[in-house]
């Protein structure tokens, strides 16, 4: 059975937000997590993956840089360590 983009971001979205890294997380809020996986979204592929450089341009645009600097920052830590590797959320 074929399942739509939004289908399995809602998939994805409920199995990602009930673990402890979400829940009980001591930086990100519910809020921030959200935010994130919104951007993750316009460009992961049909794996539920991306470039994770993408989504920091979208972030800096976006003003991420300044209103997330901690996120940002780790945004821009991950892209130099997966050198161009595709991740999942």
């Amino acid at each position: 059975m074929m399942h739509s983009k939004k289908e399995m971001a809602e998939k994805d979205k409920k199995t990602v937000f009930a673990r402890d890294i979400v829940t009980k997380n001591p930086i990100f809020s519910q809020t921030h997590c959200e935010d994130f996986f919104e951007m993750f979204n316009l460009y992961c592929d049909n794996r539920r993956q991306c470039d994770v450089s993408d989504i920091l341009n979208t972030a800096r645009t976006l003003g991420f840089d300044k209103k997330y600097k901690i996120i940002y920052r780790a945004l821009e830590e991950v892209t130099r360590d997966q050198n161009g590797e595709w991740v999942d959320f």
